[in-house]
């Protein structure tokens, strides 16, 4: 289906720049300690920076995690259950996961637009802009809410088929 195809292309790209800002932080966190060390004054907001990096880090790898299935699952009862209960018992799992994300992203989204208004910055020794990080974060809760959709329909249109075990003692 072409919207399960774009939206895989959304979630890979996003699981990319989760990638870039985790390399990002750690080039900026060497060049801080190298400075701390060698010049004997830190890089100014490199903190802040890393702040704002780490939502991006966090929230963009969601929806990826989620489409991997590298999410933890708790096993010791529906490993005992059918094919069709199994299957049952994930859309129970993956609408009420649907819903927690849901209340998430109503309240990350207005905010995100709001930071972003009104030029949101955090007090340092700079002034840091901190609504990237809102938008990084309401932007990764649209992603997963749309992989557990993507999820839930795949779920919903599966026949019972055998599930492949999760558990690495298994594998």
């Amino acid at each position: 289906m072409k919207g399960l195809a774009i939206l895989n292309k959304i979630t890979h790209y996003a699981m990319i720049l989760s990638m870039a800002n985790c390399f990002f932080m750690v080039i900026i966190t060497i060049l801080d300690i190298a400075s701390r060390h060698l010049l004997r004054q830190p890089v100014p907001g490199v903190i802040e920076l890393n702040e704002v990096l780490m939502v991006g880090i966090v929230f963009f790898g969601l929806g990826m995690a989620q489409r991997e299935k590298s999410h933890i699952r708790a096993e010791l009862f529906t490993s005992k259950m059918s094919d069709i209960w199994k299957n049952r018992m994930d859309l129970l799992a993956l609408g009420l996961s649907m819903c927690f994300w849901l209340i998430l992203l109503a309240q990350a989204l207005p905010k995100a637009v709001d930071s972003f208004m009104t030029g949101e910055y955090r007090e340092g020794l700079i002034k840091f802009p901190i609504w990237p990080a809102r938008i990084a974060l309401a932007a990764g809760i649209l992603i997963m809410c749309l992989q557990l959709l993507a999820d839930i329909y795949t779920t919903w249109t599966q026949k019972a088929l055998p599930q492949k075990s999760t558990d690495i003692a298994e594998r």
